[in-house]
């Protein structure tokens, strides 16, 4: 009697993706229930990403004339104002003097609420883990390293002087977003069209990157990503979606390394030309 098919699990999360998961929310967790504000304020304006703060490893007396004035200005205002926030931080960074290049990366695992660090697990696990299935371990975490960083440098390009915190880890998902688009939607990837069976779909050789502008579906994955995050970033404030800012921009220079540097970290290799259709 033949034995029946095999089923792939219901929850397959590759290692790797669902340790980057658990820390996240442990850290979130332990700042919610176990630290006191100041201790949770000290901790996000250690390891936050600050752009102004970064300033002082190459432009020191320009940042530090800005974080002067930052704090002189908001001296005038009230202490909910935007203004005197700006104001408290900039004295702690003048106070603090490092340019804290780590937090480049270590930005990552801080999160302004349950709401923010949920959706960027479950975005993690769905996007993510897609990206740690194909590349193993070690070069899906490099890859998340590097998205992290660039999305912070893009929310700096932004905005070089500003003295607001960024927190989060959409930079390295919207990474390894870009990258999965890359190889998701070749003909055998995990959503083409002749869907290779079990692992072998996200083994599945990408097409080059020329070939990937052709591919109608991925195309429209690509500009409907492009498109929520950018309406995400003008309108999350005024509808009430959230408190504050969304750094869209963060989200768009993390796709672009996951996306443009797909090739570097891919094991896997690339088919001839014109896979795509």
């Amino acid at each position: 009697m033949d034995s029946p098919p095999s089923r792939e699990p219901i929850f397959n999360v590759p290692l790797a993706t669902l340790i980057l998961a658990l820390i996240i929310l442990g850290i979130h967790a332990i700042r919610v229930w176990l630290l006191s504000d100041e201790a949770d304020f000290q901790l996000v304006f250690d390891w936050s990403f600050i752009p102004l703060r970064l300033d002082l490893l190459w432009a020191r007396d320009e940042a530090m004339e800005e974080l002067k004035r930052l704090v002189t200005t908001g001296a005038q205002f009230s202490q909910d104002s935007i203004e005197y926030q700006k104001a408290v931080i900039a004295a702690r960074i003048g106070n603090d003097g490092s340019g804290r290049a780590l937090t480049l990366v270590t930005h990552a695992f801080l999160h302004g609420g349950w709401t923010h660090v949920i959706v960027n697990s479950l975005w993690l696990v769905a996007f993510g883990g897609a990206v740690d299935r194909r590349f193993g371990s070690l070069r899906y975490i490099l890859l998340g390293l590097v998205a992290t960083a660039a999305g912070a440098l893009a929310h700096m390009a932004i905005d070089p002087l500003s003295p607001l915190p960024l927190i989060g880890a959409s930079g390295a998902v919207s990474g390894f977003t870009g990258a999965m688009a890359r190889f998701a939607f070749s003909t055998g990837g995990p959503l083409g069209r002749w869907r290779a069976p079990g692992d072998d779909a996200f083994r599945y050789p990408a097409a080059p990157l020329v070939d990937f502008f052709r591919n109608s579906r991925a195309m429209i994955f690509v500009a409907l990503w492009f498109g929520l995050n950018i309406l995400t970033g003008i309108a999350a404030v005024p509808l009430g979606v959230s408190d504050e800012p969304v750094a869209w921009m963060a989200h768009v220079g993390g796709f672009a390394a996951g996306f443009l540097l797909f090739d570097v970290f891919d094991p896997i290799g690339r088919l001839p030309k014109a896979d795509l259709h």
